[in-house]
């Protein structure tokens, strides 16, 4: 079987209208397509807040109305039922995790903190309201799982609590919890260490929460030079493998701190630069297998590039038919799921450049393929013959001494 598909897949390329060859190009606007993902349309709400693939390999898709599961082949729905057992406890889902033993947990807001029972295939809900061991809301904002172990979850009135998932233990930050006025909602979270939190704000900015003394730092170091640059709220936080700390804004842009030196870099678009990134408006930050970094944000998708440029994907240069762009996920295979504001994308890098007639390649129909000596490739198309030189990214016709007077016609059928 599998030898009739690599011979399929040979005789469509060499009857393709433009040639298709192997490349090792970085992500580009040639070679990164976009489509909408065919389950779209059958999730039972189109904005989405959250795509997460489990240690299985099963991709989650959280919406503002419900919960779903593919797993490549199947969409399955959960959805909150009142008095059903094992139904989740509320449709808004906001986050989901899995910590070091598998355990999916997922924050609500409405129905406080599941998690996933596999054994049943059932939910089971931890809410607020206890006398002991309880949530301080169920309403949670954004929920992260640390190096540890532990799950942090931040709320929407500006409290934070540490859960230990294999004791089922809440640690509420009470010195933190007192300030929740002044903080807004909890945005997103980031740990870097075990000793310390980044913690993004609605109202306050960047916190730096130390986890052992309670401490809470705005107006010193890296966030108290942050908040003195921006007037927005922190909308992403995200801690890149060489330390740097990525943060998105809901209106000045995207920063970029090198926590070894300090060196802050703040990113804004520009109307004459289609290299810059596409808005001041970052709802998220990704890094995917490679360690690239992409930045969704009100206007589409951005590529971070070395030297501070970006690859920009938007409707008005790709298959994305909606631009606020509210997360990102790369799957195990490789491919992206690209969650809007409305409906789900999928995105693959293409390993093939295509050679057609901005090259130099004007014939429609490629018959064979050679090479000879100083690596030179040589293409026989219905038309004439061509070569290109090694390393020259063109490809010119050969002269008409390579061909008999009395040939009829330069129709190249092997090489």
């Amino acid at each position: 079987m599998e030898k009739y598909r690599l011979i399929g897949s040979l005789l469509l390329l060499l009857m393709t209208p433009s040639l298709l060859m192997a490349s090792q190009d970085p992500v580009s606007r040639h070679n990164f397509k976009i489509t909408r993902a065919e389950i779209s349309d059958d999730l039972t709400q189109q904005t989405i807040r959250q795509t997460f693939q489990d240690e299985t390999g099963l991709i989650w898709i959280l919406t503002q109305e419900g919960l779903h599961r593919f797993d490549g082949y199947e969409l399955r729905s959960y959805q909150a039922s009142e008095g059903s057992a094992g139904s989740i406890s509320h449709n808004n889902v906001r986050r989901m995790v899995q910590d070091t033993s598998g355990k999916l947990w997922i924050a609500t807001t409405g129905g406080g903190l599941n998690y996933y029972d596999s054994g049943t295939r059932g939910f089971k809900a931890l809410v607020s309201g206890g006398e002991t061991n309880y949530l301080l809301s169920n309403n949670i904002s954004t929920l992260v799982s640390d190096e540890i172990g532990m799950l942090w979850l931040g709320y929407l009135d500006g409290r934070l609590s540490m859960f230990d998932p294999h004791t089922q233990d809440f640690v509420h930050r009470t010195l933190f919890n007192r300030m929740a006025s002044q903080h807004g909602s909890i945005t997103a979270i980031a740990a870097p260490n075990p000793l310390q939190l980044w913690i993004g704000t609605s109202k306050a900015g960047l916190l730096l929460y130390q986890r052992h003394t309670g401490a809470i730092s705005s107006r010193k170091g890296i966030a108290g030079t942050i908040n003195d640059l921006i007037s927005s709220q922190i909308t992403s936080l995200h801690i890149a493998p060489d330390q740097t700390l990525w943060i998105g804004t809901s209106a000045d842009g995207l920063f970029v701190v090198n926590m070894e030196n300090g060196e802050i870099g703040n990113y804004r678009p520009s109307s004459s630069d289609d290299a810059s990134i596409l808005s001041n408006a970052v709802n998220t930050i990704y890094e995917d297998q490679e360690n690239r970094i992409w930045i969704g944000t009100d206007a589409g998708l951005s590529l971070y590039n070395a030297g501070g440029t970006f690859t920009n994907f938007s409707s008005k240069n790709s298959n994305l038919q909606e631009d606020f762009i509210m997360n990102i996920l790369q799957d195990q295979e490789g491919n992206f799921w690209i969650g809007t504001h409305y409906g789900l994308y999928a995105g693959f890098h293409s390993r093939f450049e295509i050679f057609n007639g901005n090259h130099g390649l004007e014939s429609e129909s490629i018959t064979s393929f050679a090479e000879t000596a100083g690596n030179t490739l040589w293409v026989g198309t219905y038309d004439t013959l061509y070569y290109q030189n090694g390393g020259n990214s063109t490809f010119e016709e050969a002269e008409d001494q390579f061909f008999a007077p009395e040939e009829s016609t330069a129709r190249i059928m092997s090489l």
